[in-house]
This record gives structure tokens, C-alpha cells and sequence, in this order.
């Protein structure tokens, strides 16, 4: 694995940056950056964000992690981890986290969600990236390697899929009324806990039961509802690209929970699809890896940087 929790430096600080482009005010976190601001005019107002990224040093390699419909709450944990070996940045998208709400639904869909993540790797002035994309934050980042191949070193697609997903039951008039009037936090409610499967328990007990709920309500609660309502009929609807990886270039690592089933279909058909790639179905583990079995995740990780550097 990259490493065991006791010989993480518990030292290192975290630096929560933020940045505009149009009236979007992204939150991230950078392990080498001191806070940063950019301007709307794209221009770093700090340059210590772009210190020690040299395209030549294989150290300063950035990974980049898109986080799926949540926050980067979800990987705070492991990003310590990540960033005692090579430069780290965790970013929420427009809509989540502590990301701008615009309050507007034409702001969020994929495409636009791809032009965001391309802006912010062009403005950060960061050399080809590692990137990790889960669930939605796969979709987003599949569609910018296709787009901007070249702002890419490599890829890791994690519990996502290259289609449309099937959503479930339709939401009802009254509960679309009532995320309307008080917020995506009404949804904590409908959060089912009781007999969750071995594989979630897992994710429960490392980060505790208390913390695992605080967790979904921050996510909630900090969520735009129209990122709610706008990215769940995207997820369905979407026009997908799975026909257009045979064109991905970069290395590739598909990580999948075993358990998490539907997006097992979904990660061997874009395995097929991307020539070279990597399928990696992690034991123990259903929709987040990184947290149910987070040994087994870590290894894959480690195993995708390696074949980097050979």
C-alpha cells in the first residue's frame, strides 16, 4: 500500500484554496499550495501553487481526484496518504461542498462540469495530471481526457460508468417540493441505515457510525438542489461516450467495489473499450472504495504510479 497510517506525517498541513472563474468560486485542497485565489481573468495571483510542478520530476506528478456527487470530505482521509508521494489536489465541483451554489439548473451538466475541470487544470498552470474521477467525477473526467487529451498523464476511473444510469424510482411531487423549499439536507431523512451489506458496514466501522451520518448530512446540506435536480436527470439522460474511449491514449485503471453492482457491468465494458487498460474489482468494498477497503485501494493506486514510472 502507499502507506500504513502510523507512519503518516501528521504534520502535514492542508491548504483550502479557492479560485473563480465566472462567478464560480471553486474550494480545493492542494498539499504544497499556501491559499491561492485566482482571478476571473485566469491569472494566478499567488505562484506558490505552481511551485515544485515541473513536467520533467516524475515526484511532482499531480493527482488530481474529482469526488462524485459529495465533497471532498470523502477523501480527506486518504489524502494524506497520497500526498507524502507525489503533489495531491482534491476539488469539489460547482454545486458541492463549499464550491459556489449558483441556484441556477442550466449550470449543471457534464459538459459543463468537463469545461470546469479543463479551466481549472489551464489556470493552476499544472503539467499533465494523474487524475482520479469518481462516480459523476468519472463521467466528468472520461469526457475532458477525450476532449483535452494532452492536459492528461493518466487516468483512474473509479465506481463509474460511460452511459446513462438507471435512476430509480421517480422522485415524487412532494418530496421535489420539499428539496425545493428547505435544501438537499431534507434527504437525510430518507437515508436508509438499517441492514446495510457487509461491504458498506465496512466504510461504517473505519470512519464510525457518527461520523459516516455527519458526513452524508455535511454533503446534504452544503449541496446546491438544483445540482440535485440538474446532475440526477443528466446522470440518466446523458449521451454516452462509451463508443469513444477506443480513443483514450493515456494509461487507465478502472477501479470497481465488487459489490457495487451496478457499476460492474459498467467498468468491464469500458475495460473492453480502452485499449491497455487495467480492471481492478476491489474485495470487500461496494461504491467507495477508498474508505471500505482501503488497503486493497491503496495497492491499486500504487500499482497504476508504478506502471508510470517503467
Amino acid at each position: 500500500m502507499i502507506q500504513d497510517d502510523s507512519t503518516i506525517n501528521q504534520d502535514l498541513e492542508l491548504s483550502g484554496d479557492e479560485w473563480s472563474l465566472t462567478g464560480i468560486d471553486w474550494r480545493y485542497f492542494s498539499s504544497i499550495a499556501k491559499p491561492t485565489i485566482v482571478s476571473q481573468s485566469n491569472e494566478v495571483e499567488n505562484q506558490d501553487d505552481t511551485e515544485d510542478c515541473q513536467p520533467t520530476q516524475s515526484t511532482s506528478r499531480t493527482l488530481c481526484q474529482a469526488t462524485k456527487r459529495g465533497t471532498l470530505v470523502d477523501f480527506l482521509d486518504e489524502f494524506e496518504g497520497l500526498a507524502h508521494h507525489r503533489r495531491t489536489i482534491l476539488l469539489d465541483q460547482r454545486g458541492h461542498g463549499e464550491s459556489t451554489n449558483s441556484g441556477n439548473l442550466n449550470d449543471y451538466c457534464l459538459d459543463v462540469l468537463v469545461d470546469d475541470l479543463i479551466s481549472f487544470i489551464e489556470t493552476l498552470k499544472l503539467p499533465p495530471v494523474d487524475i482520479l474521477g469518481h462516480s459523476l467525477g468519472g463521467m466528468v473526467v472520461m469526457r475532458a481526457i477525450l476532449k483535452r487529451p494532452e492536459l492528461f498523464r493518466s487516468m483512474v476511473l473509479m465506481d463509474t460508468s460511460a452511459q446513462a444510469l438507471q435512476m430509480g424510482a421517480k422522485l415524487s411531487d412532494r418530496l421535489i417540493k420539499k428539496i425545493q423549499n428547505d435544501g438537499v439536507q431534507v434527504l437525510v431523512d430518507y437515508v436508509d441505515q438499517t441492514n446495510p451489506s457487509v461491504e458498506v458496514q465496512n466504510g461504517n466501522d473505519r470512519l464510525g457510525e457518527s461520523e459516516h451520518l455527519d458526513r452524508i448530512r455535511t454533503k446534504l446540506v452544503q449541496m446546491d438542489s438544483q445540482a440535485f435536480f440538474g446532475l440526477r436527470d443528466e446522470l440518466g439522460m446523458q449521451q454516452g461516450v462509451l463508443s469513444q474511449l477506443s480513443q483514450v491514449i493515456v494509461p487507465t485503471t478502472i477501479l470497481v467495489g465488487a459489490a457495487d453492482r451496478p457499476f460492474r457491468i459498467a467498468s468491464e465494458k469500458m475495460a473492453n473499450e480502452i485499449g491497455g487498460s487495467k480492471l481492478v474489482v476491489v474485495s470487500d468494498a461496494a461504491h467507495s472504495p477508498q474508505y471500505e477497503n482501503r488497503d486493497a485501494w491503496y495497492d491499486a493506486l500504487q500499482i497504476h504510479f508504478e506502471s508510470m514510472n517503467t
